[in-house]
């Protein structure tokens, strides 16, 4: 829901005083909301092609504090590492994009695959592009080529391949 006041100074019997209260709460709330349906965001670093998400609908909080897109529906991410190829793939039914921190949200019946056939579950996981870490403090479950792992408190690179569970349970191959 989007509320629209417009202060005219004309029409209404505000002191000057008060008039400038009104507008300076105005320029703290909400600035602006954008909706978009069946949207592609391409996000690129150095002019590489970083990640690429798709979803069914998005909304876009920009705020003075914060930049905020909510994204739900059928969500497919991509990533790619820093020579443009796709290393990993990623599915959730809800996102969110945070601008100002660079990270991601992924949310519900989340699936992670890589390139090395490595796979994760999760009900949540953050992405962090600054540090192109993947963490989570939910129940998760990987598996590789050789383990099948679960356990809460999960970090790992975005490939998957140097992961570190906190709350360890599962089967582990030791050579």
């Amino acid at each position: 829901m989007f509320f629209l006041f417009i202060v005219s100074e004309a029409c209404t019997d505000l002191s000057e005083y008060d008039a400038e209260q009104v507008r300076s709460a105005m320029q703290d709330s909400l600035l602006s909301t954008t909706e978009s349906w069946d949207i592609r965001m391409t996000i690129l670093d150095d002019g590489i092609q970083n990640i690429q998400l798709e979803g069914d609908y998005a909304i876009t909080y920009d705020q003075k504090e914060r930049k905020e897109t909510k994204i739900r529906g059928n969500i497919y991410v991509q990533l790619f590492d820093s020579t443009g190829t796709r290393e990993t793939e990623a599915w959730s039914k809800r996102a969110n994009y945070f601008a100002d921190d660079r990270e991601f949200e992924l949310i519900d019946s989340v699936r992670v695959e890589t390139a090395e056939n490595r796979r994760l579950y999760t009900d949540f996981l953050r992405w962090s592009q600054e540090t192109d870490q993947i963490t989570s403090d939910r129940f998760v479950t990987i598996i590789t080529p050789s383990d099948s792992l679960t356990g809460s408190g999960f970090s790992s690179n975005t490939d998957l391949t140097n992961y570190v569970i906190t709350d360890l349970r599962g089967r582990l191959v030791v050579d």
